[in-house]
C-alpha cells in the first residue's frame, strides 16, 4: 500500500504545484491536500475522500487510533493534532474553510498551443487576481477556472462575454448556467419555432438558446417521449420524417435498436404504418437502398391514403415520396388541375402547310358564297371561322388540357432525351445492380447534369441581351417568372361567397363574380349628389360627339384593311376568346 500511496502523492504534487501539497504520515496514514481549502486549523478523520474538481487525495490505510502529525513540504505549515481525542466529518471541515463550488467556476474554450497560464493572465486583468482560486483543463477542450464567490463569477461574465489572449478571443460563461430548461407542451409541431419565441418574448421571458424538437432516443425514455409527443398532435394526423431506423417491417434488410423501437410504438392499435416497403434512400457510395423514411397516420385516416416513393431520385439521394388523398374534397374537381386551357403551340406551327390549306378553303369559300348569295353575314362569319380553326388544327400543334407540372424555357429535346437515358440506366441499375451498371448510370447522370447547366446558362445569356432601358418592367419580371417556372394560374377552383357557400363549378364561380362587380358598380352606390352631376356630365359628352360624327362623315367610313394591318403587326401573342383565334406576333 506504501508504494501504491507514494506515487499518487507524486501524481498530485504534480497536478497542484510542490509548494502546494503537503503529507501526512502516521500510524499509516497519509493524506495530500491543498494548502488553499485547508488552514492550520482544519482535523480530518481518518477516511477516504474522492471529489473530481478540485483536487483532493486521502487515501488511509490504516484506521487505528493514532496521533497524526504534518510533516509540511511546502512553505505553508498546517498541523492537525489530537484526531482521536477531535473526531470530525469532512461537512465539518467543509464548513471550517470555505471549499469552492460550481457556481463558483468559470468555463473558457481553450486553443492549442496556449498554455494555461495565459488564461489565468487574461482573467486577472479582468477581475483581481486574488479572486483566481483554482484552474484546471477539463473535457471538451476547455478550462474551468474557480473563483472566490459567485457574485465575482456574475459580475465577470455580466460584464465581460469574451478574453483576450494575444490577437485571439475566447468566449467565457458560468459552469453552471442561469438558464433553465424548459419544456413546451401541446404545441402543435406546425407551428413555426419564431412565433412561440415571439411570444415568449412577449411574456419578458428571456430565451437562452433556440427552441429546438426533442430527440427520439433508443430506451424506454425515448419511447415514452414518442408517445407523448404524439398526443399532443392534433387527430388525425399524418407524421413523417426520416427516423433513420430498420426493420423487415418497412423494407429493410436488417433490424437494428432504433427499428425494435419504432416497431414497438406501432403496436398502439391507434396507429398505421404507411410504408409499402419501396426503398426511400440510396446510398451512392455503397450503392445500397434502404428504406428510413417513414410515413405514420391515424388508423382512422389510413384507408384515405395511398404511399408511394418515386422511382427517380431527382438529383438527391432521397426519393421524393407522394401521399395521395383518395377522398373526395370538393363537390367538383378543380377545374385549375382537371381542365386546363388550351393553347396553341405557335412554335412548333408549320406555316407553310397552314397558309396552303387556309389558301385552298377561302377559295373553295368563295365559290360558295357565289352560289349561295342569300347567306347571312353570321353565317359567311362562322365559315370563314371555321377555316381558320380547321387550318390550324391540321398545321398547329396545341397543348393537353392535362395539369404539367412547372415548365421553364430553357428545357429542350437535348434535355429530354438526356433525362430520359439517365432514367433507363437508372431503373436498369435497380433491378440489376452490378459495377458495370452502376459506372453507367453515374456517367448519364453526369451528361444529364451538364447538359442542364448549358441549357441554364444560354438561356440567361439570351435573356440578358434582350434587356435593355427601354424593356418594360412588366416584361421583365414575366420573363424571369418564366425562368424560375412561374406561371399565372388565372382559374379559380373555388369561391367561398359571404354567406360561408362553397362554389367549385366554373359557370357557378363566374355568375358570382359578375353579379358582384354588377353591384359594386352601380349606380345605387352613388349619392344623390354625384348621380346629377354624372347625368349632365354624361348628356354633355353625348351631345359633343354627335357634333363630331356629323361633321366629321369620314368617321363613318368602314374599316379598311390598310388601318388595321399595323395593329396585326405590332400586335403580341394574345389569349383566344370563344373561338379560340389567337393573334400571333
Amino acid at each position: 500500500m506504501g508504494p501504491e500511496v507514494e506515487n499518487e502523492a507524486s501524481e498530485a504534487q504534480k497536478a497542484l504545484g510542490s509548494d502546494a501539497v503537503s503529507k501526512v504520515e502516521s500510524g499509516g496514514i497519509k493524506a495530500v491536500h491543498h494548502p488553499l481549502f485547508f488552514n492550520e486549523n482544519t482535523t480530518l478523520s481518518p477516511i477516504s475522500v474522492r471529489q473530481p474538481t478540485p483536487y483532493i487525495f486521502l487515501m488511509a490505510a490504516d484506521y487505528s487510533s493514532h496521533q497524526t502529525n504534518l510533516e509540511s513540504a511546502s512553505p505553508t505549515t498546517t498541523t492537525m493534532n489530537n484526531v482521536n481525542q477531535q473526531p470530525a466529518s469532512y461537512a465539518a471541515a467543509l464548513q471550517t474553510s470555505p471549499f469552492p463550488t460550481k457556481d463558483q467556476a468559470i468555463v473558457i474554450d481553450t486553443v492549442e498551443g496556449i498554455p494555461i497560464k495565459d488564461y489565468v493572465l487574461a482573467v486577472g486583468s479582468l477581475t483581481n487576481p486574488s479572486n483566481i482560486r483554482f484552474v484546471l483543463r477539463i473535457s471538451k477542450n476547455r478550462v474551468c477556472m474557480y473563483l472566490a464567490s459567485n457574485k465575482i463569477v456574475n459580475d465577470l461574465t455580466e460584464n465581460n462575454d469574451t478574453i483576450q489572449i494575444g490577437n485571439t478571443k475566447l468566449k467565457i460563461r458560468p459552469l453552471i448556467s442561469k438558464f433553465k430548461r424548459v419544456i413546451l407542451s401541446n404545441v402543435c409541431p406546425v407551428i413555426p419555432h419564431l412565433i412561440l419565441e415571439q411570444q415568449l418574448t412577449n411574456l419578458n421571458v428571456r430565451l437562452g438558446s433556440t427552441i429546438t424538437f426533442l430527440r427520439a432516443g433508443l430506451s424506454d425514455v425515448g419511447l415514452s417521449h414518442i408517445m407523448s409527443f404524439r398526443r399532443q398532435l392534433p387527430k388525425p394526423f399524418i407524421l413523417v420524417g426520416d427516423l433513420n431506423s430498420h426493420n423487415y417491417i418497412w423494407g429493410s434488410h436488417k433490424i437494428d435498436s432504433r427499428g425494435r423501437l419504432i416497431e414497438r410504438f406501432l403496436d398502439d392499435p391507434n396507429i398505421t404504418l404507411l410504408n409499402n416497403n419501396q426503398p426511400t434512400h440510396f446510398n451512392n457510395s455503397y450503392a445500397s437502398f434502404s428504406s428510413i423514411d417513414l410515413s405514420i397516420c391515424s388508423s382512422s385516416i389510413a384507408h384515405f391514403y395511398t404511399w408511394n416513393a418515386s422511382w427517380d431520385l431527382y438529383g438527391s439521394d432521397y426519393f421524393p415520396i407522394l401521399i395521395q388523398n383518395l377522398k373526395p374534397t370538393l363537390p367538383y374537381p378543380p377545374q385549375s388541375i382537371q381542365n386546363q386551357p388550351v393553347h396553341w403551340i405557335l412554335k412548333k406551327a408549320d406555316w407553310s402547310k397552314y397558309k396552303t390549306t387556309i389558301s385552298q378553303k377561302v377559295k373553295e369559300l368563295k365559290s360558295q358564297i357565289s352560289s349561295q348569295s342569300h347567306q347571312d353575314i353570321n353565317g359567311k362569319v362562322n365559315t370563314f371561322v371555321n377555316i381558320i380553326l380547321d387550318s390550324a388544327n391540321e398545321s398547329i400543334p396545341k397543348t393537353s388540357n392535362k395539369f404539367h407540372k412547372k415548365q421553364v424555357p430553357w428545357w429542350n429535346d437535348s434535355c429530354l432525351k438526356t433525362l430520359q437515358a439517365y432514367k433507363q440506366a437508372f431503373s436498369h441499375f435497380k433491378r440489376h445492380p452490378t459495377l458495370e451498371n452502376k459506372i453507367q448510370y453515374k456517367k448519364l447522370r453526369s451528361t444529364a447534369s451538364r447538359t442542364f447547366k448549358e441549357n441554364k446558362r444560354l438561356s440567361w445569356s439570351n435573356f440578358i441581351s434582350t434587356v435593355n432601358t427601354s424593356t418594360p418592367t412588366t416584361s421583365i419580371w414575366n420573363k424571369l417568372r418564366m425562368i424560375n417556372g412561374v406561371k399565372k394560374h388565372t382559374v379559380i377552383p373555388t369561391l367561398i361567397t359571404p354567406n360561408n357557400t362553397l362554389k367549385s363549378h366554373p359557370t357557378e364561380i363566374a355568375n358570382h363574380l359578375a353579379s358582384t362587380f354588377a353591384n359594386n358598380s352601380s349606380n345605387s352606390n352613388y349619392s344623390n349628389t354625384f348621380r346629377i352631376i354624372k347625368d349632365t356630365s354624361s348628356s354633355k359628352i353625348e351631345d359633343i360627339l354627335r357634333l363630331n360624327i356629323n361633321s366629321n362623315p369620314s368617321l363613318n367610313h368602314p374599316i379598311q384593311v390598310i388601318e388595321v394591318t399595323p395593329f396585326l403587326n405590332n400586335g403580341k401573342n394574345s389569349i383566344p376568346g370563344p373561338d379560340a383565334i389567337l393573334t400571333p406576333s
